[in-house]
């Protein structure tokens, strides 16, 4: 080999290595943030099951304050990483069908990497009485 051999060669193996080696970071924070959203929807979930089972007249805005002091834990790959987040309720009457009705909204954000994310699910909860 010659030494133009050696050096092109050495440069193509760079850019591919750099290549490879950023699709690793982002395929490693993309399952990083999927945990973090799954937990998140998690907790979503884990509050939405809790207001269906309350009474129809309980649900109400004021039932449900915010809470702060909740985490998403990611205990996939790196177990020390803890995120804080909070979780907001929104209930919201409407009508459906002649019938009491109302729209639950349930929301979880947190930071990762200097930025806010969420998630949200919504609900609607009628009086079967």
């Amino acid at each position: 080999m010659t030494l133009t051999e050696v050096v092109v060669t050495s440069g193509l193996a760079a850019i591919v290595l750099a290549g490879v080696m950023a699709g690793l970071v982002a395929s490693s924070d993309a399952m990083s943030l999927a945990t973090q959203r799954t937990a998140a929807l998690g907790l979503c979930q884990e509050k939405l099951e809790s207001i269906r089972s309350d009474a129809f007249a309980n649900v109400v805005q004021e039932s449900y304050p915010e809470e702060t002091g909740l985490s998403l834990t990611h205990t996939e790959a790196n177990p020390q990483y803890v995120f804080p987040c909070t979780r907001q309720v929104t209930v919201a009457d409407i009508t459906s069908g002649g019938v009491a009705a109302r729209r639950i909204t349930v929301v979880v954000s947190w930071r990762f990497r200097d930025s806010e994310r969420s998630e949200t699910l919504h609900a609607i909860v009628y009086d079967m009485s």
